[in-house]
């Protein structure tokens, strides 16, 4: 027989019980689970986000006109609306070439703000970055640039070269600078992103080349978005280095920049053979922005043509008109 001491002290166990199950069924949401970092989950039903995260639910995704058959992958994001509008391959894995700059250009910039070295900074060219290959501004060993034209060259040429020296020094080699890309990108959230390299060349033998989501894509060029310099230079049609006395002019690789200069300012064009015609695009039409997000594209004519069809496609769909038609 249980005596009357052993009676209390069940009783104010299963008291205690009953108060932590009233707890978590208050306090411990049933829908929406969060990652470590900055995304949320996809099984997630609640609309009510914190302030900075980006809503990845595709439950309320509008019906609108996008034809992207000729991407592998890709999304659009309305980020005055916090919304996923159009997503294909959400979290598979695309090989993403000179896509990869934009995580080169966000550490860079984000050493720049901790003071670090300077927009005007002036740095020397190591003899490995000219040895790096693919798309160039073909700059030479022991030339010295700003930080600002080799974050130029990188972003709108797509300089390899450029995007190397920016790399070698801010970490003191390439290998280092990648450890730094890939920690940033965890703490972004990007669970399903690897670099291998700071240019988004090839991989060397043995190694796997860059490769991320268009969920993790989002993320990148949303914190790249943060700083709102970088769009000073990937909204310029064209631009130039000096190599002593003689300039070297070079066109943005991104062509909607050029063709809707008004309404496209950004970001970064990528191509290899293994990873296709690849685009993170951004249009700012009457201050409401969306990014816009391609993989594997066929050709270059077919992927530009198609993020501005869906871009136009879109904003007219909210009163605002296609791009490049005057604001009503």
């Amino acid at each position: 027989m249980k005596s009357k001491m052993d009676i209390e002290i069940g009783n104010l166990k299963r008291g205690g019980m009953v108060l932590l199950l009233i707890f978590l069924a208050l306090f411990l949401p049933s829908e929406v689970s969060y990652s470590y970092y900055n995304h949320v989950s996809l099984k997630s039903k609640t609309r009510f986000l914190p302030p900075g995260y980006i809503d990845f639910a595709t439950d309320s995704i509008p019906s609108i006109n996008i034809d992207a058959k000729f991407a592998q992958e890709g999304l659009m994001y309305d980020q005055a609306e916090n919304k996923v509008i159009w997503v294909k391959g959400l979290n598979n894995k695309h090989d993403i070439a000179s896509l990869s700059k934009m995580m080169t250009v966000l550490l860079v910039i984000e050493n720049i703000n901790e003071g670090k070295y300077g927009w005007d900074s002036l740095i020397r060219v190591p003899r490995e970055a000219t040895e790096v290959g693919g798309s160039s501004v073909y700059l030479k060993e022991g030339e010295t640039f700003p930080v600002r034209d080799l974050v130029k060259a990188s972003m709108i040429a797509s300089g390899n070269d450029a995007a190397y020296t920016l790399a070698f020094i801010t970490a003191g080699s390439e290998k280092q600078f990648v450890k730094i890309m890939n920690w940033k990108a965890a703490t972004l959230g990007m669970d399903s992103t690897y670099f291998s390299n700071a240019t988004g060349m090839p991989a060397y033998r043995g190694e796997k080349d860059n490769y991320s989501t268009p969920h993790d894509l989002l993320l990148l060029a949303n914190e790249l978005l943060k700083h709102k310099e970088v769009l000073q230079y990937t909204a310029e049609c064209e631009d130039c280095i000096n190599h002593g006395a003689d300039k070297y002019p070079f066109k943005n690789h991104n062509s909607l920049v050029i063709h809707y200069k008004k309404d496209v300012d950004g970001l970064k064009t990528g191509f290899t053979k293994n990873a296709g015609f690849c685009l993170v695009a951004t249009a700012n039409r009457a201050e409401h922005r969306i990014i816009s997000i391609v993989l594997g594209v066929p050709s270059s004519s077919t992927r530009d043509n198609m993020v501005a069809d869906m871009m136009s496609n879109y904003y007219s769909s909210i009163g605002l008109g296609k791009l490049g038609e005057p604001l009503k």
